[in-house]
């Protein structure tokens, strides 16, 4: 074996079919991979880019209080279906005042 020569590596075409074939490691084999580096590169500048993290960070932050938000309200309304319900047991119903508990719901 020369110690000039590169070696040949297998590249995986773009098209459907997906067909492997040999590529000389020459300089447009590295021209490519140059092109390709440098396309990734301008990638990866952009999804750290400041603005983006910060837009990413305030959509996450409103995703969550709203998120928060919905399950809040339905334990609270599960709570209140509850609490409106275990009145006529008799232990439970003897502890929750019914009054009070009518009176909550009419100033809803």
């Amino acid at each position: 074996m020369k110690a000039n020569s590169s070696p040949k590596i297998k590249k995986v075409s773009n098209d459907k079919k997906g067909k492997v074939q040999d590529v000389d490691n020459s300089k447009s084999g590295n021209n490519e991979l140059a092109q390709r580096i440098d396309k990734l590169n301008v990638l990866l500048a952009n999804q750290i880019s400041l603005p983006r993290v910060f837009l990413r960070g305030v959509v996450g932050g409103l995703g969550s209080i709203l998120g928060a938000t919905i399950v809040m309200g339905i334990v609270v309304g599960v709570i209140a279906w509850l609490l409106v319900n275990l009145v006529g047991v008799p232990v439970v119903g003897d502890f929750i005042d019914q009054e009070y508990v009518n009176e909550q719901f009419n100033t809803l």
